[in-house]
């Protein structure tokens, strides 16, 4: 059985800050989901300080960590 995943694709709907803080709010209201695959996609221009945000170790927590993609 596939294991389920929920993704949230906000696009253009957030600024830089905005996606910031709402990785920082995030992390914290789903690290007790171990049953699902939670997939995060910002807008292109947040990217950067997106991943910046999530990276594993901050204060968002490694569950946020970003995706293998980010070392290629």
């Amino acid at each position: 059985m596939r294991r389920p995943f929920v993704a949230a694709n906000w696009k253009m709907h957030k600024t830089v800050e905005e996606a910031v803080a709402y990785a920082h709010d995030f992390a914290p209201r789903v690290e007790a989901v171990t049953d699902v695959d939670i997939v995060i996609a910002p807008p292109f221009l947040a990217l950067p300080a997106f991943v910046e945000a999530t990276d594993a170790g901050t204060s968002t927590g490694s569950r946020m960590a970003p995706s293998p993609a980010k070392s290629a």
